[in-house]
């Protein structure tokens, strides 16, 4: 039975793997825990062996201490309980690349928009720099920045 018990405590620390899981582990573990007294306080024992509820509530306090350690270190270790479980991850370093080309992109447009071509210039040099795959598809290919681009007369 002994070892019943240790294999309940390695595996259960197993199986809490969120926050509500964690809080369900601990709320079952308390619950064990008082269980456990209120069934040691009423054990009659008449000699050296253990009455059946003292026996009962030996394991109730091995499984209660169990899921409570475990609630508890899940709960430590996770987010904690006023994390907020909605928030967006990261976006990943590609991700916020594409939207930093996208916007200058934007902005050269718009400054090709206004006839202000030194801008426009300047911007697609830096798009150039950052990512030229996207340069030559994307910034060469648009109508808009062409006359900036192109070298008038000379």
């Amino acid at each position: 039975m002994v070892r019943r018990l240790v294999a309940l405590a390695l595996i259960v620390p197993c199986a809490c793997a969120t926050p509500r899981a964690n809080k369900v582990a601990l709320g079952t573990g308390l619950a064990f825990l008082t269980s456990s007294i209120a069934l040691g306080a009423t054990a009659d024992s008449d000699g050296p062996e253990l009455a059946p509820q003292a026996k009962l509530a030996l394991v109730a306090v091995v499984v209660g201490t169990t899921l409570t350690v475990t609630g508890a270190i899940g709960l430590l270790r996770g987010p904690g309980p006023l994390a907020d479980e909605t928030a967006q991850p990261a976006p990943r370093p590609e991700a916020t690349l594409q939207r930093e080309l996208e916007a200058l992109l934007l902005r050269a447009l718009d400054a090709a928009a206004a006839g202000d071509c030194a801008t426009v210039v300047t911007v697609t040099a830096e798009l150039r720099r950052r990512d030229r795959h996207y340069y030559q598809v994307e910034v060469l290919s648009e109508p808009t920045l062409a006359p900036c681009l192109t070298p008038g007369p000379g």
